[in-house]
């Protein structure tokens, strides 16, 4: 990954906070039982996440329209599995 720039100092900080973070969840994740499940995001959780950096790729001047074009199918693949939850949500609450 290349950083097209100068980075502010407030930025360097952050961007060792996110290491230092990162580092401790991969360390925690390594170290649990191997039994242990892993806590996965819900679709409605990743359309949110991928909606907004789908927003935010589209405004930077490296983007072109193959790169956007795969993040909209990713997006829209969360879409669609959200519904479907959504949908069984409905379906089991009405059964009862």
């Amino acid at each position: 990954m290349q950083i097209q720039g100068i980075l502010q100092d407030s930025e360097i900080g952050d961007l060792d906070v996110m290491s230092e973070k990162a580092d401790a969840a991969s360390i925690s994740s390594t170290s649990g039982s191997e039994n242990e499940v892993e806590n996965i995001s819900t679709a409605s959780e990743a359309f949110t996440c991928l909606d907004t950096a789908l927003r935010w790729f589209q405004a930077q001047d490296e983007s072109d329209q193959y790169q956007t074009s795969v993040l909209k199918k990713v997006r829209d693949l969360a879409a669609c599995k959200r519904a479907g939850s959504l949908r069984q949500t409905k379906d089991k609450n009405f059964k009862r």
